[in-house]
């Protein structure tokens, strides 16, 4: 027989062998295989499996068989009753390679697939399958068998020996409107990713796949889309390494991830650049939100990251970074370097600056700056932190250059460092206008307010201390400024701090200026010492601090000028609050000031304020000479349980006057009693007692609202703590004497700042009561306080043209003269009995 009838018989039978196949294909319902199928699977799986669908197979080169209405049942516990649901799944493959073993799959579709995982309270997940049954399975002895058959058949040559297994490649697979659902059982959190779209294509498992997908996170869109390297290199990706080149979308933000992974397996060799960028870092909320978590981002504009990442998943290092925030005409902060260990992180080589010319665009952080802001620093990591090195800023007119470092290692964290300024402007930062913005100054001499009152509550604040806020981290900083320009104006030149914060404990030591022309010193200490309470400690030392300097700068008031200053605080207390720990302050405080000069012309002294009426009655010359020469100036006082106190710590002497007083100022009340006795020097030609100087006054009152009294009675009887003194002095030689013993020393000198100062004892008013009037009025030295305090009252009421004789007999007569006779009487008697009571 020829060769070429032999071909065509094989040919034929190839082709009735074909034919016989696709008719039997054809005519194949594949439908009454569905049984068969769920069986199966329920059998290995453990759960009940349906296909509600048809089961239909299209012929051709490329069979395709689709099945419609899978479901797969949940586990008995779990809150649905699917745990996989397809609507339809198309699965397409090509028929020449299964003759010589491959698999080659040309399309994969799933059209609508869900899926829902979860786990139970004990963390035991519903994907958790039971396996094929006990009866099923085959025995241990067949299994050793059938092992022991393949080794056999293998040796041989056999069955064994059929070599790698099929290739199955995979062209497309598709899946359309999918849900993945995932439930923790434990935390009680959900997550869910619906995806739109997802297409993954590439020539087989050998080759490199494009993906394309697109779906929301918890209703957070997100796309991705790109080139991998092939499956099956996974594994083993060969010298070139794993290729990745990604672009993906979230919450605004654009990233790309372009490089390659030398063993994607176990995470090694990573060799990525990455970039990142948004238009509005505030769209990043979105993904926060959609993470379960509520974070608040203010829209601080575009932002970008550029970086480079290599090495190990467990050793990451950073280089050529480039990150930006904002945009440079309103807010922006950048950062440029490397890290060697991102994840530590550790070997930090980085520069930060931040470039603020806008202050306005800090709101949305809930900060408010009066003036533009600029900064740069480098930062490193030190052992157990990080530090700045190189920081230097600009705010406004100040800056401020040096280091700081951050400890992380301790129970808090620890700052410290050392930081210098050329100039500080506080007054500019604080957004005051200038000097005296708001205290009045010019002609009404920046008196102070003492007609502010404060009804709805004390002027010292009753706000609980910041304690908690001094626990956050400890500190240990030293601030050099060379000028400090303070709120209102006021200058201070070589300013030195020393803070230390230690387990909330906060020192101020040293601390040292230079102000007004002197230097001042000192200390502030405070110590929580429990229920919201702390412990305070002040020291003041300041020599050669003109007052009337600090009357301008800190005041805005010109009514002072020179008078260089001796100023000594020594104070403790305790509290949680400043009022508080003013009602306990314990210690004194003492201002000695000489050679001042009062503006005359500088003071309203048609003012209705209490501290314009005391000037005007210790000053009467003031509306007749431009200036008035202070010779010296005292306020002395100690201070007990809250209160000032000394009988004679305040004192004044100018050319023409001295001025003598004391009393109690009471820090926890808020009140103030102080009594003044102005005396004329001797020659100047005016006279004392009323009408004319008034021998004895007082000032009283809430702070608030002082006020004074002229009354020489009720002036004794507002002494407070100096009361029994007050009577003292009255009972042994009257208004005068009392008046006197706040202005004479020991040796009989009016000399009331040495005796403030305590360098003087205070005399006991002159000669004694001898000198003060009859023998009558000394054998009875409360009937003569009253007669004084009378005749002077009667003159006041009767109005007449005389005033009281020197030798304390009756007025001049007028018309009324003997009403006034009757009045002053009554008065008299009524203040002896008032007295001798």
């Amino acid at each position: 027989m020829k060769l070429s009838t032999i071909l065509k018989v094989l040919v034929g039978l190839i082709l009735l062998i074909v034919g016989a196949i696709g008719v039997f294909i054809a005519t194949l319902d594949v439908s009454q295989y569905k049984g068969r199928i769920v069986a199966l699977i329920e059998e290995n799986t453990g759960r009940s499996v349906a296909i509600d669908g048809e089961m239909d197979l299209a012929i051709g080169l490329t069979p395709a068989l689709v099945v419609e209405g899978v479901t797969i049942g949940n586990a008995p516990w779990a809150q649905d009753s699917d745990m996989v649901t397809v609507g339809r799944l198309e699965a397409q493959v090509e028929l020449i390679p299964l003759i010589s073993g491959d698999i080659n799959v040309v399309r994969l579709v799933l059209v609508e697939p869900v899926v829902n995982l979860e786990t139970n309270a004990e963390g035991e997940g519903n994907w958790v399958l039971a396996g094929p049954t006990d009866e099923a399975a085959p025995d241990e002895d067949a299994a050793e068998t059938a092992a022991e058959d393949t080794a056999d058949a293998t040796e041989e040559g056999g069955p064994g020996d059929t070599g790698a297994a099929p290739n199955l490649q995979i062209q497309e697979v598709r899946l359309e409107n999918g849900a993945l659902v995932y439930r923790d059982g434990v935390s009680g959190q959900t997550m869910s990713v619906a995806l739109e779209r997802v297409s993954l294509t590439g020539g087989g498992l050998t080759d490199p796949l494009t993906l394309d997908i697109a779906g929301a996170y918890n209703e957070a869109a997100f796309t991705l889309a790109g080139t991998v390297g092939a499956l099956t290199a996974l594994n083993d990706p060969g010298s070139s390494g794993w290729p990745l080149d990604l672009e993906a979308t979230a919450g605004g933000a654009t990233v790309t991830v372009n490089g390659s992974i030398a063993d994607p397996a176990a995470a090694k060799g990573i060799d990525l650049a990455v970039t990142v960028r948004g238009s509005q870092v505030a769209d990043l909320a979105a993904l926060a939100q959609a993470a379960g978590q509520t974070v608040d981002i203010p829209a601080l504009g575009p932002y970008s990251v550029a970086l480079k990442v290599q090495g190990d998943a467990d050793a990451l290092s950073v280089s050529d970074l480039d990150a930006g925030l904002g945009s440079p005409d309103a807010f922006r902060v950048a950062a440029t370097g490397a890290i060697a260990n991102a994840l530590a992180p550790s070997g930090l080589d980085l520069t930060l600056s931040v470039n603020v010319p806008d202050p306005d665009a800090l709101a949305d952080l809930g900060a408010t700056l009066p003036v533009p802001l600029k900064a740069n620093a480098s930062v490193m990591d030190i052992e157990g932190g990080y530090g700045l090195r190189d920081l230097a800023a600009t705010l406004g007119r100040s800056s401020v250059t040096g280091s700081l470092d951050a400890r992380l290692d301790g129970p808090r964290p620890a700052v410290s460092g050392q930081l210098s300024s050329p100039l500080l402007d506080l007054n500019e930062l604080s957004g005051s206008s200038g000097p005296g913005a708001d205290s009045g100054s010019g002609s009404d001499g920046g008196a102070a307010t003492g007609n502010q009152a404060t009804a709805g509550g004390p002027m010292i604040p009753d706000t609980p201390l910041p304690l908690d806020a001094l626990t956050l981290a400890d500190a240990d900083l030293t601030i050099g400024v060379d000028t400090a320009v303070l709120p209102g104006g006021a200058e201070v030149s070589g300013l030195t701090l020393g803070i230390t914060l230690n387990r909330g404990a906060l020192a101020i030591s040293p601390m040292q200026a230079t102000v007004a022309g002197g230097s001042l010193s000192g200390s502030v200490g405070l110590e929580p010492v429990g229920n919201g309470a702390a412990s305070v400690a002040v020291e003041l030392s300041g020599e050669g601090v003109r007052l009337g300097d600090l009357a301008k700068t800190f005041g805005g008031s010109d009514a002072l000028t020179e008078g260089p200053s001796t100023i000594r605080v020594q104070l403790t207390g305790r509290g949680a609050t400043p009022h508080e720990i003013a009602g306990t302050l314990d210690g004194s405080v003492l201002l000695h000031t000489v050679d001042a000069r009062i503006n005359n012309g500088a003071v309203n002294w048609a003012g209705g304020d209490v501290f314009t009426q005391l000037g005007s009655l210790v000053n009467p010359f003031a509306q007749k000479e431009d200036t008035t020469p202070v010779q010296c100036l005292v306020f002395n006082m100690s201070a007990a349980d809250g209160v000032l106190t000394n009988d004679n710590g305040i004192a004044m002497e100018t050319d023409k006057m001295v001025v003598g007083g004391g009393g109690a100022i009471d820090l926890g009340e808020e009140r103030l009693s102080v009594r003044i006795a102005p005396r004329p020097r001797p020659g100047i030609g005016l006279e004392t007692g009323f009408g004319k100087i008034v021998e004895l006054f007082a000032v009283t009152g809430p702070f608030a609202n002082p006020s004074l009294e002229l009354d020489a009675e009720k002036a004794l009887e507002t002494g407070l703590r100096t009361a029994a003194s007050a009577a003292g002095a009255v009972a042994t030689g009257g208004l005068s004497l009392l008046g006197e013993s706040l202005l004479v020393s020991e040796d009989g000198e009016m000399e009331p700042c040495l005796v403030a100062l305590g360098e003087k004892e205070p005399g006991t008013g002159g000669g004694g009561a001898a000198d003060a009037g009859s023998g009558e009025a000394a054998s009875d030295p409360v009937s003569g306080a009253a007669e004084d305090i009378g005749r002077a009252v009667e003159g006041i009421i009767g109005g007449g043209s005389g005033g009281g004789s020197s030798d304390g007999g009756a007025t001049d007569g007028g018309s009324d003269g003997g009403g006034s006779d009757d009045v002053g009487g009554a008065i008299r008697e009524g203040i002896g009995g008032l007295l001798g009571n």
